[in-house]
């Protein structure tokens, strides 16, 4: 899942240390991702808005009951194989 805006990271762990990335951006980022098929990219709106017209190609808006936010606007980005032609493997 993606979305934008502000979160807080750091190293935590006293004998194992790891880094951490943490906040509502994060949360919501994980509830993209949550609702989206496997293989699929699904993005907030604020992400949609920021990427404009740039890659990766995008459906048009659904809109998606997110735990904790209610009906969501969001957008999935079309399958790399449905707007590249790559050349079958060997």
């Amino acid at each position: 899942g993606v979305h934008v805006g502000p979160v807080m990271a750091g190293l935590a762990g006293r004998t194992q240390r790891f880094y951490k990335v943490f906040g509502p951006t994060v949360v919501t980022a994980a509830r993209m991702c949550h609702h989206a098929q496997p293989g699929q990219v699904q993005m907030s709106e604020p992400a949609h808005r920021l990427l404009g017209p740039l890659h990766p190609p995008r459906d048009e808006g659904v809109v998606i009951n997110v735990k904790g936010m209610g009906p969501t606007l969001t957008f999935r980005a079309v399958p790399l194989a449905a707007w590249v032609h790559l050349p079958p493997p060997p």
